[in-house]
């Protein structure tokens, strides 16, 4: 009887035996996720190394400030002449109106500083005098007021520091035309010198517009000082001859002179005193009558030439 040959034949439970023991501890197909007893499975793992590794982080770069003794550095050029124009080349310097702040004799260079400043006070009962020229007190805030509307009626008008100052007191200084000044609650309406009682928050352009244009006259240099407030050339207006309402809020001062050349050079002349008030900024050059364009230009020079013909127009303009 012959022998088979190896791989050919049946396996012996003996041979699977032998089989067994010589694969024990790996895994075969079909059996992966079954572990075999004994055999440890808890193999050391290997850390996966990044496929690049991180830049060190190079410092930016900083702007030092080139004025003699500073040693500022800025990372942004707007921020280095942001420094410059508030610190060295400043325009204002802000003193804090509260008395015994250490900031009422160390301005601030820039506004924005000194309203962060200022907001920083509490219930503040004592005031300094905000013209620099003067720095009189202690002043409650209604003898400061007092002070001001007293002692710096005259004089120039407040600097644009003083001016920042002034508005942390929701005040004013109201220019006139006789060239003294107004101390008001910005709140009050530019002409309230003329008894107006209207009060805003901040707008008073609609509220302008309904004012006769003889008042808007004036009261010209104090319009021209309030921010956002409407151009003096817009709103109501009444012809001083007829008694006519020929301008509503919404007109310009086009149409007002329009309506005087229907009106005779003699009946003008009853008139040229109101006349001259109402045309007051042309005449004293504060306008211009080009800006009225052809043929209002010629109308408005026109009209000047009568007013001087009535010996008005010198007396306005000094």
């Amino acid at each position: 009887m012959s022998t088979p040959a190896v791989g050919t034949g049946p396996i012996s439970n003996g041979d699977h035996w032998q089989l067994s023991s010589l694969f024990a501890g790996t895994h075969v197909a079909g059996d992966i996720d079954t572990p075999q007893p004994g055999v440890s499975t808890n193999l050391p793992r290997i850390a996966s190394q990044p496929l690049t590794s991180k830049r060190p982080k190079v410092p930016k770069s900083r702007i030092r400030c080139s004025y003699p003794g500073c040693k500022l550095t800025f990372p942004r050029n707007y921020e280095l002449q942001r420094h410059r124009d508030g610190v060295h080349n400043s325009k204002v310097a802000v003193f804090c109106p509260f008395y015994e702040c250490d900031r009422a004799v160390k301005p601030y260079p820039r506004k924005d500083k000194a309203w962060e400043h200022m907001r920083k006070h509490r219930n503040g009962q004592q005031f300094l005098c905000i013209f620099d020229n003067c720095r009189s007190g202690p002043w409650s805030q209604e003898e400061l007021l007092s002070h001001l509307k007293s002692q710096h009626i005259q004089g120039p008008c407040c600097t644009e520091s003083e001016a920042i100052a002034l508005g942390f007191f929701q005040w004013r200084q109201t220019p006139l035309r006789d060239g003294l000044f107004l101390f008001e609650s910005k709140d009050n309406c530019p002409l309230a010198f003329l008894g107006c009682e209207f009060k805003a928050d901040d707008n008073f352009h609609q509220h302008l517009t309904s004012h006769e244009l003889m008042d808007r006259s004036k009261g010209y240099e104090a319009i021209q000082a309030v921010p956002n407030s409407s151009d003096f050339v817009l709103g109501t207006a009444t012809c001083p001859i007829c008694r006519e309402q020929v301008c509503g809020p919404d007109d310009y001062i086009r149409q007002f002179t329009k309506h005087l050349e229907h009106h005779s050079k003699e009946e003008r002349g009853v008139h040229a005193f109101e006349l001259a008030e109402i045309f007051r900024p042309y005449l004293s050059r504060q306008r211009s009558w080009g800006y009225w364009g052809y043929p209002g230009a010629d109308f408005g020079i026109m009209m000047e030439a009568e007013l001087q013909e009535a010996g008005l127009v010198p007396e306005l303009i000094g």
